[in-house]
């Protein structure tokens, strides 16, 4: 029996999965929190994720990492998504850090936006 792989993103406990981004939260303590997307943050998903920046907020997170290592595309949608997610946390006097996505076609975006220079983005989790 001969059957096509598949390539679907297997949804985890703790996990929110719509269409093609994963969307993992965990609340450390009562004021920080990261979120781990995996996927494309497109135009179609970043309604889910703005859902989901207003539970952590709404949760007491006044800083938020976001891992963006697995994102494999980012659209205009997924950066006014990160851009309000960020002016919601400085007014609560936190801040958004994001951890660069590998993928270097995602990178570029924050590049020629220079949106790289209007967040803070580290290397890696521990720098974080």
């Amino acid at each position: 029996m001969n059957s096509a792989p598949d390539n679907s993103i297997e949804e985890l406990p703790g996990t929110g999965r719509v269409g093609s981004l994963c969307i993992s939260v965990d609340i450390h303590d009562r004021a920080s929190a990261t979120i781990v997307l995996l996927g494309r943050l497109d135009a179609v998903e970043a309604p889910a994720l703005r859902k989901q920046f207003a539970e952590v907020f709404a949760a007491g997170a006044i800083t938020v990492v976001v891992d963006l290592v697995g994102v494999t595309f980012i659209d205009s949608a997924g950066l006014a998504a990160l851009v309000r997610a960020r002016r919601d946390a400085q007014s609560t006097g936190g801040d958004l850090v994001l951890i660069r996505p590998a993928d270097e076609a995602a990178l570029r975006v924050f590049r020629l936006t220079q949106f790289d220079e209007v967040f803070q983005m580290v290397a890696h989790r521990g720098a974080a």
